[in-house]
């Protein structure tokens, strides 16, 4: 329970903590669209709240059941009742990438366009807020950057993984979509002892780092059935994702702007050994309601 035990607490305390502390609100009311390898929504530990969506991916023909374990191992993350942070909010399965976790950019590009679409068509407009969840990594595609701007136009916020090929996550997309996106949160990887990943990108365009070493989550991709400890960006950016749909669920005032301002005001500071060597900001994400329900106007000015 690394994961969620260390965005808990602000010291590390991951070998002498095993609970979980978090606001009842628990993501309530928020969305979270996940493009990935689809979800597995029957898994009785999502409560039944996994939407389907489509599927975009060449070849693939359902959104769900998650034929290679991946996207359900990130939306476990989010909103699972077991390893979720937001353990209330609602996912959006979306398929982008095949049975082997890759795709193309037109894919995703085709993922991207159906939820602007169905956020123009206002569905889900109950919801108390919008957040996509992007665990991917390629090339820079300035298409892919720009879909992302519409939809942050649209209310929703971004939050991608850096990526884990150890290199300057500017040089990626989705990663490098920062730069036109001022309110797109990064996330790069950190491990048990609060050091960067070996693995992960790291540089100026990342926002905040998660916990993405070793973190266990539930995992459905046959033979491989049942709670696994993973690694990597994609599952750091969902311990975000759901901090984040904590805040919202809390205050659903929240602009992108003030949602990533509060993230990044409420992160653990000075924790994460070595970011600064690698020009990325020692912040470590941590899921404290306290700034989010202050009125926006003491947000705005910065007065808390």
């Amino acid at each position: 329970m690394i994961g969620l035990t260390r965005i808990s607490y602000r010291d590390n305390e991951v070998n002498d903590k095993t609970d979980y502390t978090y606001d009842d609100t628990a993501g309530q009311g928020v969305v979270v669209w996940v493009i990935d390898t689809g979800v597995n929504h029957f898994d009785p530990d999502f409560e039944g709240r996994v939407a389907e969506g489509r599927a975009f991916c060449t070849g693939c023909y359902a959104p769900v059941p998650d034929p290679n374990g991946h996207g359900t191992a990130v939306a476990a993350l989010i909103a699972s009742k077991t390893w979720g942070v937001a353990k209330r909010a609602r996912i959006v399965s979306i398929r982008a990438l095949n049975e082997d976790g890759v795709g193309r950019w037109s894919d995703v590009i085709a993922a991207l366009q159906w939820v602007r679409s169905m956020m123009l068509r206002r569905q889900f407009r109950s919801a108390r807020g919008h957040i996509v969840n992007l665990s991917i990594e390629g090339p820079i595609n300035a298409v892919v950057n720009r879909m992302l701007r519409q939809l942050e136009n649209l209310g929703a916020t971004i939050v991608v993984a850096a990526g884990n090929s150890a290199v300057d996550a500017c040089t990626t997309s989705p990663a490098s979509a920062t730069a036109m996106l001022n309110n797109m949160v990064v996330v790069g990887a950190s491990t048990a002892d609060d050091q960067p990943a070996y693995f992960t990108n790291v540089g100026t365009c990342v926002d905040v780092f998660g916990p993405g070493d070793e973190v266990v989550t539930y995992v459905h991709s046959i033979p491989l059935i049942g709670d696994m400890a993973v690694s990597g960006t994609s599952f750091a950016s969902p311990h975000v994702a759901g901090t984040m749909a904590l805040y919202l669920s809390a205050n659903s005032r929240l602009s992108t702007f003030l949602l990533k301002a509060v993230l990044q005001r409420q992160a653990t500071r000075g924790k994460v050994h070595g970011a600064e060597q690698s020009q990325s900001p020692n912040l470590l994400v941590f899921n404290s309601l306290q700034g989010a329900r202050l009125p926006w106007w003491m947000l705005r000015g910065g007065r808390w």
